[in-house]
């Protein structure tokens, strides 16, 4: 249904109702990082002074979509003031732009793995080898991603990733401690570039009051820092998980592009 839509009612519908340019009139942004709210705040005169243009938000599974629509009959007209809109709202948000268009999280982290020849690799404990599949739909991805370890279970945070029992008695399995260790880990093991660690309580159980469910704590190892962020996330167990993976790969992103500005 969706092919034949697509194919022959969108285009009919396009003509009837004179919107057979519609793509050409409107921009996407893709924000990863701050939540709805705060793109609003970003955003400020720019959503404000809405006028000769329209400005729409949507907010799913941790990303903020950007539609920027121009209305004009003059096409140089509208490709202008979308060019201008647009590097107004690069501007205002920064590097918490992660693409425009059809782009997606994980393809554009691998575009600059791609871009720089490095390679990548991940330890997964409550994400349970998401961050994973996420990265390897893509096509091609072996030739950046080395692969990924689900040591879901503290003996095989040790056995497999070499994380000591002591840290785990000491610290627990989530905690900034074993996020450490499980990103020096499976660095050591792969060789890679750049790895990755992710480890948190999913839930619906397994909190407490020290660790609620929705704490998730994500290593990254790369040359000679190791970096750990933690996150207190509000969802679900498939949101949880997903904003763990998400925000991991956003990590990435996040170095390459810092690292890049530095040159």
């Amino acid at each position: 249904m969706q092919d034949m839509y697509l194919a022959a009612a969108e285009p009919l519908l396009r003509q009837e109702t004179g919107l057979q340019e519609a793509k050409d009139q409107s921009r996407i942004i893709k924000v990863f990082g701050p939540g709805e709210s705060q793109v609003e705040d970003l955003l400020g005169e720019i959503l404000d002074r809405q006028q000769d243009y329209g400005i729409a938000l949507l907010a799913q599974e941790g990303e903020v979509t950007i539609k920027i629509s121009v209305d004009d009959p003059d096409p140089e007209k509208v490709r202008q003031r979308l060019d201008q809109l647009c590097n107004s709202i690069v501007d205002a948000l920064g590097p918490n732009v992660i693409g425009t268009g059809e782009d997606t999280l994980p393809g554009v982290v691998a575009k600059l793995l791609l871009k720089k020849g490095m390679s990548l690799a991940a330890v997964e404990s409550c994400s349970g080898g998401l961050l994973s599949k996420m990265i390897t739909d893509l096509p091609g991805s072996s030739k950046y991603f080395w692969g990924s370890v689900v040591s879901y279970s503290n003996q095989a945070k040790q056995d497999l990733v070499g994380v000591k029992g002591n840290t785990l008695q000491d610290y627990g399995a989530v905690s900034r401690e074993t996020a450490v260790e499980m990103a020096v880990g499976i660095k050591n093991l792969s060789g890679v570039d750049i790895a990755l660690s992710i480890t948190g309580i999913a839930g619906p159980d397994g909190g407490s009051d020290e660790k609620p469910v929705g704490l998730v704590y994500i290593g990254l190892a790369y040359k000679d820092t190791i970096e750990v962020k933690e996150m207190r996330f509000v969802s679900d167990r498939i949101g949880i998980r997903t904003l763990a993976a998400k925000s991991a790969l956003d990590l990435v992103r996040r170095y390459l592009l810092a690292e890049e500005g530095a040159k």
